[in-house]
C-alpha cells in the first residue's frame, strides 16, 4: 500500500499535538519561516489536538469531514503546481483498543476524500501495532486503507502495512 507520491511537493509535516507547550505558546508559532499551519484544537479538557504544517506558497483549503467519537483528524486539500493532494491528519488515543466505531469513522471520512479524484496522504498516530501482522487491529487497519487505494486515489500512509493480512 505505500506508494511514492505521483506529485512533487513542497515539504508538509504531519504531526498529532499534544499538550506539552507551554501556556503561552500557540501552535501557530511552531511553523518556521515561510510555513503555515492548520490545526483543531482538542474539544476535551485536555490540551492539544492536531496540526497540519506546509510551505505558505502552496494554496490550502480545510476540508470538512464527518464528526469523528474515536479520532482526532484534520485534512486539507493543497493546491501545488503539480495538482492538488488532500493531507488527512489522525490521531486516535491509544489508551484503549480501537473500536468497530473507529474503523467505521476511518472509512467514512476517506469515503468523504476519495470523492476529490486526487492523491491522499495519510499521517498521525493511529496508536495500531501496524507492523504487528498477528494484531487483529492492524490487519483491519490495513483493510480498511486497502479500500481505498485504487488507480484513480492513491494512499500514502505513514504506517508500513502489514503483509500477511
Amino acid at each position: 500500500m505505500k506508494q511514492q507520491l505521483p506529485i512533487k511537493v513542497s515539504t508538509c509535516l504531519l504531526l498529532p499535538r499534544h499538550g506539552t507547550l507551554a501556556a503561552t505558546t500557540s501552535v501557530c508559532d511552531l511553523p518556521p519561516t515561510g510555513y503555515t499551519v492548520v490545526d483543531v484544537a482538542r474539544t476535551s479538557a485536555r490540551s492539544g489536538g492536531v496540526a497540519i504544517i506546509f510551505r505558505k506558497h502552496l494554496k490550502c483549503l480545510r476540508l470538512a469531514v464527518p464528526v469523528c467519537r474515536t479520532m482526532e483528524v484534520i485534512c486539507v486539500r493543497l493546491i501545488t503546481v503539480s495538482g492538488p493532494i488532500i493531507v488527512m491528519n489522525v490521531y486516535r488515543p491509544g489508551s484503549e483498543k480501537p473500536s468497530a466505531l473507529f474503523f467505521d469513522e476511518l472509512a467514512s471520512v476517506l469515503e468523504t476524500l476519495v470523492s476529490c479524484s486526487c492523491p491522499v496522504v495519510v499521517g498521525g498516530d493511529f496508536n495500531v501495532r501496524s507492523q504487528d501482522p498477528s494484531d487483529v487491529d492492524a490487519c483491519r487497519l490495513d483493510t480498511v486503507l486497502a479500500s481505498f487505494d485504487t488507480a484513480a486515489v492513491r494512499l500514502i500512509t505513514a504506517a508500513t502495512p502489514s503483509t500477511s493480512c
